[in-house]
C-alpha cells in the first residue's frame, strides 16, 4: 500500500476526513488537515485498529431477546 491523503483514506473507509483524523490522532499519527500524507505503515495500523474494532464488537454484541408475550 502506498501513502495517501487523509480524505482518500477517509473516503476508502466511508467516514468523513474530521472523524479520521480525529481517529488517527488517538493512534498517535500525526495528520492535521485532510490533505495530510499518511504514511503506508500508519494506513495499515490504522486499517487494522477497525478491523479489531469490527471484531471486538461482534463478539460482544448479545443475541436480541425475544419480546415478552402476555399469555
Amino acid at each position: 500500500m502506498a501513502k495517501m491523503r487523509v480524505y482518500e483514506l477517509a473516503k476508502q473507509v466511508g467516514i468523513v476526513s474530521t472523524e479520521l483524523i480525529k481517529n488517527l490522532n488517538k493512534l498517535n499519527i500525526e495528520v492535521k488537515n485532510h490533505l495530510s500524507v499518511i504514511e503506508a505503515e500508519d494506513v495499515e495500523r490504522f486499517l487494522n485498529s477497525i478491523k479489531k474494532k469490527k471484531k471486538d464488537s461482534k463478539i460482544t454484541e448479545k443475541e436480541p431477546e425475544a419480546p415478552f408475550s402476555h399469555e
